[in-house]
């Protein structure tokens, strides 16, 4: 449906920004390492108070761990061609 389709989109595009983000700002990511370095803030909800924003930031495994788990959402819902459902919008001239 289109709603699932929007909903891969948007998982895909929290994974790209986190990815920019981590490639900005955060260590490289060391396979055999801790990677317990905390430089940036995960918000996976509405930020809804003053505490929230405040909140201390993540560890570099577990937003690289974020990114995978968004994009293996992404990839389950959306479809495999990229034009399937997609809605044709005409020319009502």
């Amino acid at each position: 449906s289109q709603l699932t389709r929007q909903g891969g989109e948007l998982y895909f595009l929290r994974a790209h920004a986190y990815w920019m983000l981590a490639k900005l700002f955060a260590p490289a990511f060391d396979p055999s390492g801790s990677n317990d370095s905390r430089i940036l803030p995960l918000r996976l909800s509405p930020v809804t108070g003053l505490d929230e924003a405040n909140a201390p930031a993540a560890a570099t495994a577990e937003i690289y761990a974020t990114i995978i788990a968004d994009l293996v959402k992404a990839k389950r819902d959306l479809p495999e061609d990229p034009t399937a459902s997609l809605s044709v919008i005409s020319d009502a001239t």
